[in-house]
């Protein structure tokens, strides 16, 4: 079961005439009259006399561009959007690429890892740094090409989190 709003049939005449500013001098008195008895009518006249109220003063306190001003806007937020959608597809092309280089890190490390294996690497490496003045175990160590793996692991683990941030970045 709803409860039915009471409701009268001139309200809406009343709220027109509120709102459009004939209210109370230019409407005809038989509809004064009535909202002097009617008490919902009563009711919408006030609440759309506060309502009018409010909308004169926002209406003069509210400042509108010019029309100059506007379509710089306009204009501006055209090109913004016009860069956007052309920067779109050089953005996809950038996360691709940022994929493929993670994907050319993973198998040049699986590459790596096949051929020589990090135990030995790791023996390798503590034993150059306490005979570093021993030049035989200095030339052996660069002979076996383990310097060189070593570095070309290191600069893609350092350089591959800053390139990747560089390319995914929306700026």
């Amino acid at each position: 079961m709803t409860d039915a709003v009471p409701s009268c049939p001139l309200e809406r005449e009343i709220v027109e005439a509120l709102l459009s500013g004939r209210w109370p001098t230019a409407v005809e008195p038989e509809l004064r009259t009535h909202v002097l008895a009617c008490a919902i009518c009563a009711e919408v006249a006030e609440v759309a006399g506060a309502v009018r109220d409010d909308r004169d003063v926002l209406c003069a306190h509210a400042s509108v561009p010019s029309s100059s001003q506007v379509w710089w806007q306009a204009a501006m937020q055209a090109r913004v959007d016009a860069q956007r959608a052309a920067a779109r597809p050089i953005i996809i092309l950038q996360r691709i690429a940022a994929a493929c280089t993670a994907g050319a890190i993973a198998s040049i490390s699986t590459w790596i890892l096949t051929r020589a294996p990090w135990t030995t690497l790791a023996a390798l490496i503590p034993s150059f740094a306490t005979q570093s003045a021993d030049l035989a175990h200095a030339s052996t160590f660069t002979r076996e090409g383990a310097i060189s793996i070593v570095l070309a692991f290191a600069a893609c683990a350092l350089f591959a989190p800053v390139v990747l941030y560089l390319l995914l970045t929306d700026d």
